[in-house]
């Protein structure tokens, strides 16, 4: 006599769908043989695979004479069998209830998979490069689709509902929570639905067998979670040094901004008109202005040659110090761009400077620019994580008044339109708001009283949903030099570590 046939079950562990199957068939005790397909690897279309499962798709349950690959079939056809009738209720409209709730389940799949996929990840959970993906409008409308279904699984829930169609757990709430497992690493807050929060919670909690099922699952969860890191310093080195910026990539030597009130015929002349330079920088200074034409500046200290010469937009320069080494030159590249607001802005990169003269040639160019009436600036980058916060609480403090003031300690207030003023610190900084994307931008035209009075900077506060919270990135362009660590020291100290504090204390004593 035979040995009963024992039921075959094909899955990915980290699959929702297959880790629905593993824990109906954990709960509730039904025999089955797991059969492991490396689903990354492309198992799925291997002859050995495909002789079991001619569709190429997990979950797959083969069963005396029956192949089934759909989870929510299989869900329904264990339940039959074993007369699972605490899991799929044998009375009419209750069970009516559950397949309705499966049938729609449909929809939440796809959204999972379209959401993992602009996070990084194929159907079949391996890596898509970073360029493949990055589309800012792509991701906006895969996530509202993700998020609106979660808005309508909370309005689905009762207020005292212990489960999604009533007082008892059935294969709906196994085959969703399956598929919800996925939020923490698609940038959602599961808070914002409180209703299905709790629900999620109690579901780990009366799972007895959660934890064991998903052990592979939290393995690849928290792969992505390190990736999506290595992602976002990646994305910080690119704001510093350029797009194109990737590890052990080597930035200019020197590197700095620089801004003019005039045009950039005007900035190009002041900087290539011998007459204007020795009269800026009190010291004898000659200037060549052609292709290949020599230069001295400050009494012969520094010398080179002018490589190429764009008027009003770029000057390629071979350039050296006096004191360096013999035969030992950098190369010098200024390039002017003009601004909305009429003005220049010049950016300058220096390659190869002799690693001993890096910092006093830095220094040399910093004297340099404050004497041609150019305003050196740099920009500020800050990231910060605002603990079991929502980005809808960060953008309503960041444009209050009053808590502007508290934190500042001095009177601010904040216009709460595109194009309205706001003044901090009793009018000593004073702008206006460019673009305001609720819960989700802020960008401001930014200025302090002691700098010169045409140059702005343009702060630009950028808010997501992260796991455990809210990352806020921060970019302020253009602070001059000299009050560059004035200006990072009080965003720092009275913004954001007070709104943190704030925000954990409204969470203590709630």
């Amino acid at each position: 006599m035979l040995p009963p046939f024992l039921m075959k079950l094909f899955c990915y562990p980290v699959n929702g769908p297959c880790r629905a199957i593993l824990l109906l068939c954990r709960e509730a005790q039904i025999p089955f043989e797991l059969i492991r397909v490396d689903v990354p690897n492309g198992e799925l279309m291997s002859t050995k695979f495909t002789e079991q499962n001619p569709t190429h798709t997990v979950p797959a349950v083969r069963d005396e004479k029956i192949l089934l690959n759909e989870c929510n079939s299989i869900l329904r056809y264990l339940c039959s069998k074993y007369n699972l009738v605490n899991w799929y209720p044998s009375e009419l409209i209750e069970r009516t209830r559950v397949d309705l709730l499966l049938d729609s389940q449909y929809n939440l799949r796809r959204a999972t998979l379209n959401a993992l996929e602009v996070c990084g990840y194929s159907i079949n959970y391996t890596v898509i490069e970073a360029d493949m993906f990055e589309n800012d409008e792509k991701v906006a409308t895969v996530m509202k689709v993700y998020l609106d279904l979660l808005g309508q699984l909370e309005a689905n829930l009762g207020e005292r509902q212990e489960f999604l169609t009533g007082e008892t757990m059935t294969i709906a709430d196994i085959s969703y929570i399956c598929e919800l497992s996925f939020y923490s690493i698609l940038n959602t807050d599961l808070k914002v639905f409180p209703k299905v929060y709790q629900w999620y919670e109690r579901m780990i909690a009366n799972l007895t067998t959660w934890s064991t099922v998903n052990n592979e699952f939290e393995e690849f969860i928290k792969k992505v979670n390190e990736r999506q890191k290595k992602q976002q310093e990646q994305k910080l080195k690119a704001k510093r040094y350029g797009k194109d910026a990737k590890g052990g990539t080597k930035p200019p030597d020197i590197c700095h901004t620089i801004f003019f009130a005039g045009s950039t015929h005007d900035a190009f002349l002041q900087l290539t008109t011998e007459a204007t330079l020795s009269k800026l920088l009190g010291s004898a200074c000659t200037f060549n202005s052609t292709n290949g034409g020599n230069f001295t500046l400050c009494d012969s200290s520094v010398t080179g040659r002018n490589l190429i010469l764009l008027q009003d937009v770029r000057i390629l320069q071979s350039w050296r110090a006096s004191e360096w080494p013999a035969n030992m030159s950098s190369t010098v590249k200024i390039v002017f761009e003009k601004l909305d607001s009429g003005g220049t802005e010049v950016t300058l990169t220096q390659s190869d400077v002799p690693e001993p003269f890096i910092k006093k040639t830095d220094d040399w160019w910093q004297t340099f620019f404050n004497r041609v009436e150019g305003v050196l600036a740099r920009n500020l980058v800050q990231q910060i994580f605002f603990e079991n916060a929502s980005p809808h609480e960060i953008y309503e403090l960041l444009l209050d008044s009053v808590k502007m003031t508290k934190y500042a300690r001095a009177k601010c207030e904040v216009g709460r339109g595109v194009g309205s003023e706001f003044e901090f610190y009793d009018a000593t900084i004073r702008g206006r708001n460019v673009e305001l994307v609720t819960d989700a931008k802020i960008v401001q035209k930014w200025r302090a009283q002691d700098w010169p009075q045409w140059h702005f900077s343009t702060v630009t506060i950028e808010m997501k949903r992260v796991t455990g919270g809210t990352e806020l990135n921060f970019l302020q362009i253009a602070i001059p030099f000299d009050k560059f660590r004035l200006v990072s020291e009080t965003w720092e100290k009275n913004f954001w570590r007070k709104m943190q504090k704030e925000i954990k204390d409204t969470r203590v004593f709630a």
